[in-house]
């Protein structure tokens, strides 16, 4: 688990980020009779923004799951990912939207909840670097 906080969002009134992690030819060594049913990512349509804003602190939990994307229709072809969701609910393509006001203190946890080590880019406060970049170990 990580904890992410900034003291401010940079210049613009509003800034918008969107999480999405993608790993395609995932291949897991766990039996089809012992593996927990992969969700289906739903697509997330960017209108509501995640996490509980007040007092100035948008409080955000995230987790990184497996999840079948089908990009192309819902009937189509199923690409494995990993994908971002707000705690408690299915995983979404693009991930949860964080919009907040200039000046907001983020408060973010990232769980991983996969098999895998995972590498987060994008939670900081910009320009960016690669320090920035949070590796979150397996579950």
């Amino acid at each position: 688990m990580a904890v992410v906080s900034t003291n401010s969002i940079a210049r613009s009134a509003c800034r918008a980020v969107t999480l999405f992690i993608v790993c395609m030819g995932m291949q897991f060594g766990v039996s089809a009779e012992t593996a927990p049913a992969i969700p289906t990512a739903v697509t997330h349509d960017n209108l509501q923004s995640a996490g509980q804003l007040a007092g100035g602190v948008l409080s955000l939990r995230l987790e990184i799951r497996e999840a079948n994307w089908h990009p192309g229709a819902d009937d189509g072809p199923a690409l494995p990912v990993l994908a971002f969701s707000e705690a408690g609910n299915l995983p979404s393509v693009p991930g949860p939207l964080i919009r907040v006001p200039e000046g907001t203190r983020l408060h973010v946890t990232v769980t991983n909840m996969t098999l895998l080590p995972a590498f987060v880019h994008g939670l900081h406060q910009h320009p960016g670097g690669q320090k920035d970049t949070i590796t979150l170990s397996r579950r």
